[in-house]
């Protein structure tokens, strides 16, 4: 490349070049005739880094091919970690904009344009798939992981490939992590949690009587041995956790028996626990499996603390007809009411695992649906429909005022069913949420949304920078998990 009698180039070596500036999909680049030497000029004093702070300040096509450092940048994306050993990183974790704002709202658009900017890549230098370790950082491992929201230091030359601006670091990488083992949390003496347990099933026993994994409607582990690393894993997480009352979702649907998922898991987990801090679990007045998909929700208890009050409830979900073949459905939900044993007050918790942003429902399936259902994934007025079932079962006059809505509702923060549920009113929305069309509700018309049920946000009350989850591909946080209560349950909180 440099001509002859000058082949060993290094960091820091002086060199004189000619040729013609040109972009090399969008990367600037120095074009050289075949025929033209590069002068060795001798070596130079340690190159210094270009600070880059973040927000960006500059424009950072100035500075390809410099040698740039960050400090204390924020780690937003391991989307591409394991194939190509690069992370992303940027001023803050990148938030999903319904996470933030209504949709289509001023802030929504600002969160919107806040996750595409600032974002810089570090990769390692191998240019194999799959590495099998990170020359940033050597000690990578399950136990030395790189995680969303750790903060980074790095320093190596900028280039621009693939659609972003990336450097290879020279040197190891700093990482710090403010990440604590278990939630660090005010205690009182009542203490309420979700949990999904990510499709734990728990094997079926065959003719022979043995354990198999093979089965059909299985969504869990392969095998056994995935099994017990998957349980384990869930054991010590509730264990830890340490909640009085833990709602479940993905909980494998076949009833309450001894050969039962539930009954698999608590089994587990008490065999880690002293006597006063055993588990139960709430099972149907007839001992039959709650709704008909393969996984379900679930509730424990400790019964040192809490006992159940009357007989669960079932809510069942409204269910869609799209077509004449086909129709959209989701889970039931649970309903328990508690006494608790040292206050003699009570209390009620719902478990929820609304339908979910894939597949598709009536209103996807229109013509031109609109921006506002697209941006809150497919389904979003079957979800709000199953909100306002949910929050019309709540309001019977019967039930406990100390009311908490847990689970997995597929919708971010501030979309539509979170709203309906919380403090939705259509002029501070900008919008009326509409139901769904083709249900049992309203005669199978859809309908304006015109007030909401009052229930308050307790990750807003009480940890509003916090998130449940990052979402692999749209390198965003946010939650579609949540905790709602009551404002008389609001009251007891800490």
């Amino acid at each position: 490349l440099f001509g002859e009698g000058f082949v060993d180039v290094e960091t820091g070596n002086l060199v004189r070049l000619y040729g013609e500036v040109e972009e090399n999909y969008g990367m600037t680049t120095l074009a050289m005739d075949s025929d033209v030497a590069a002068l060795d000029c001798g070596t130079a004093d340690a190159v210094a880094a270009v600070e880059l702070s973040m927000p960006y300040e500059l424009d950072l096509e100035t500075v390809e091919g410099m040698i740039v450092s960050v400090t204390d940048a924020t780690v937003t994306s391991t989307n591409n970690l394991w194939r190509f050993g690069e992370i992303v990183v940027s001023d803050t974790v990148k938030r999903q904009p319904s996470d933030v704002a209504a949709p289509l709202s001023e802030a929504y658009t600002a969160a919107e344009q806040a996750s595409e900017t600032s974002l810089l890549t570090i990769e390692d230098n191998s240019s194999s798939q799959y590495p099998d370790a990170l020359n940033y950082y050597p000690t990578f491992s399950y136990a030395n992981a790189i995680r969303i929201g750790d903060s980074v230091s790095a320093a190596g030359p900028l280039n621009y490939s693939f659609g972003t601006y990336r450097i290879n670091p020279s040197d190891v990488i700093e990482v710090t992590s403010s990440r604590e083992g278990n939630p660090v949390v005010t205690e009182g003496n009542l203490s309420i949690a979700t949990f999904n347990v990510l499709n734990y099933f728990n094997g079926e026993v065959d003719a022979n009587g043995d354990v198999t994994f093979d089965y059909d409607g299985n969504r869990g582990a392969d095998d056994a041995v995935a099994f017990e690393l998957q349980q384990g894993r869930i054991v010590e997480a509730i264990v830890n956790l340490n909640a009085d009352v833990v709602g479940l979702m993905e909980i494998e649907n076949d009833g309450f028996g001894e050969d039962s998922a539930i009954q698999s898991l608590v089994d587990a987990i008490n065999a880690e626990l002293g006597e006063t801090e055993q588990y139960s679990f709430i099972a149907t007045t007839d001992g039959s499996e709650i709704g008909t998909d393969a996984i379900t929700v679930g509730l424990l208890y400790k019964a040192s603390v809490v006992t159940p009050e009357n007989d669960a409830m079932i809510v069942a979900m409204p269910e869609q007809q799209i077509d004449e073949d086909s129709l959209a459905r989701m889970r039931p939900s649970l309903l328990q009411s508690f006494v608790h044993t040292e206050s003699s007050k009570s209390f009620l918790v719902a478990v929820n695992h609304f339908k979910s942003k894939g597949g598709q429902c009536s209103e996807d399936a229109v013509e031109v649906p609109s921006e506002i259902t697209t941006v809150q994934g497919s389904c979003n007025a079957l979800r709000v429909s199953a909100a306002i079932t949910l929050g019309n079962a709540l309001s019977d006059e019967s039930l406990p005022e100390r009311k908490v809505i847990l689970g997995d509702l597929n919708a971010y923060s501030a979309e539509d069913p979170v709203a309906v549920l919380t403090d939705y009113t259509p002029e501070s929305r900008g919008y009326t949420i509409t139901t769904a069309v083709n249900t049992g509700m309203d005669e199978g018309s859809s309908v304006d949304v015109e007030s909401s049920f009052g229930y308050h946000n307790l990750a807003e009350e009480f940890d509003a920078e916090g998130f449940s989850y990052w979402f692999y591909g749209t390198e965003q946080v946010g939650s579609l998990d949540h905790v709602l209560a009551s404002e008389a349950m609001l009251a007891d909180a800490i």
